[in-house]
């Protein structure tokens, strides 16, 4: 649904606003409908958007720092690079939403009290923010209020909660491999099942908070007040066998199939997980949740990730060479110095075939990716989504990109797309 004419006049004098030039307003409206729009790299600093529903929005780079968002939605938003620094978020939603390298530093995202009506008439009901199964690796939310949020099954890979309040928040099955939580205030919070591998804890308050189901073997706790915390209690190793299994895709290329078995991890979840170096060509990984996984070095030839969650996954140097990434979320990925290109199936004998394979990122999401020094040659883009990705110094030769929405991609020192 388009904006009005006068909404999208209002936008724009609120840039002229921020930049103090002549005919500048400040943006200030209610519960206004801006779902689905693309308002990348714009600024509403400042502005007042109480209850705005922003869902499914692309808002890339735009800056929200001291907006008043009270009660706003931006489920499923992609907010990549976005800044709400010090905004008011009481109340707000981004479950699914998309956070990477976002800085919401000293915001308030306590509870909203709410109006409602119903049979007893007019009542107030507190509204805590949530971030559940939302992305924000890497995002800055320090010294922020988060008092009761929910962040249940979000990717936090090497987010950073320094010194903010997250005092009765819901973590469960929560990813924070990697993410600061020093000095923060976690007492009774919820972090069943949460992964914390290499998360530093130091100095954060963790009494009465809730760690069943967790692995701690490589979690800093120095300096930690655990006083009546629920600890995890000692289990048997349960954990998926990568080793085995990357051993026997090993001998089944090695013998051509005669040996060993494929890999495959379709519709596995495996944020973070680390392959690097390995040799996983024609391995199958079609609709798994790779988020924050690293595959540098590795060779991906013919590897499918039809539908595969990739956001944050460090591709550099693989070989992607006739690999299947169709309908794949490549978010902020890094493909630097990665090669793309097209490849002829041999058979199993070891002819040649004549029939040559494509790397297929058609419909893929790479907004915010990484190309720089990449190799793509003949790679199927059609209809995929390419905005802020950037590929400084990549070779793109013979590369079908009709119907991609290159808006904000960088080509510098590149060759660029022919259609």
């Amino acid at each position: 649904m388009a904006i009005t004419k006068a909404l999208a006049e209002d936008i724009l004098a609120h840039q002229r606003f921020v930049k103090n030039l002549q005919g500048g307003k400040r943006l200030s409206i209610k519960a206004a409908d801006l779902s689905g729009q693309k308002l990348n790299r714009l600024s509403f600093a400042f502005a007042g958007l109480v209850a705005c529903n922003f869902a499914r929005s692309e808002l890339m780079r735009s800056n929200f720092e001291r907006a008043d968002l009270f009660g706003a939605n931006f489920e499923e938003a992609n907010l990549v690079g976005a800044c709400l620094r010090r905004s008011d978020l009481r109340g707000a939603n981004f479950q699914r939403a998309k956070l990477i390298d976002a800085n919401l530093d000293e915001a308030n995202l306590q509870p909203g009290k709410v109006m409602r009506f119903g049979a007893q008439g007019q009542t107030h009901q507190l509204v805590p923010v949530s971030f559940s199964s939302a992305n924000m690796m890497g995002a800055r939310v320090e010294s922020a209020n988060l008092t009761r949020a929910d962040f249940s099954n979000a990717f936090l890979m090497q987010t950073g909660f320094d010194r903010s309040d997250l005092s009765s928040v819901n973590l469960s099955k929560a990813i924070l491999s990697g993410a600061k939580l020093r000095g923060a205030k976690l007492a009774k919070a919820v972090l069943d099942g949460a992964k914390l591998d290499r998360a530093d804890f130091t100095g954060a308050d963790l009494r009465e908070a809730s760690l069943r189901n967790v692995n701690l073997s490589s979690t800093n706790l120095t300096g930690c007040n655990l006083a009546g915390a629920v600890m995890p209690e000692p289990s048997s190793d349960t954990d998926f066998r990568l080793e085995e299994v990357v051993v026997a895709h090993q001998a089944w290329l090695t013998s051509g199939g005669g040996q060993g078995t494929r890999a495959v991890f379709d519709q596995k979840s495996l944020p973070g997980i680390d392959f690097t170096g390995a040799d996983l060509s024609g391995a199958s990984f079609r609709g798994t949740d790779l988020t924050g996984a690293r595959f540098a070095g590795c060779s991906l030839a013919f590897a499918d990730f039809a539908g595969a969650g990739l956001d944050g996954t460090v591709l550099a140097k693989a070989n992607l060479s006739g690999a299947c990434l169709a309908g794949a979320t490549l978010c902020s990925a890094d493909l630097s110095g990665a090669v793309l290109t097209a490849i002829e199936l041999i058979s199993a004998g070891g002819q040649r075939t004549g029939r040559v394979v494509s790397t297929d990122l058609s419909k893929a999401d790479l907004s915010g990716a990484k190309f720089h020094g990449a190799r793509l040659t003949a790679v199927e883009l059609a209809g995929a989504k390419l905005n802020g990705a950037d590929f400084s110094t990549a070779t793109l030769e013979a590369c079908d990109f009709s119907a991609a929405d290159a808006a904000g991609a960088v080509f510098r020192a590149s060759t660029r797309p022919s259609a």
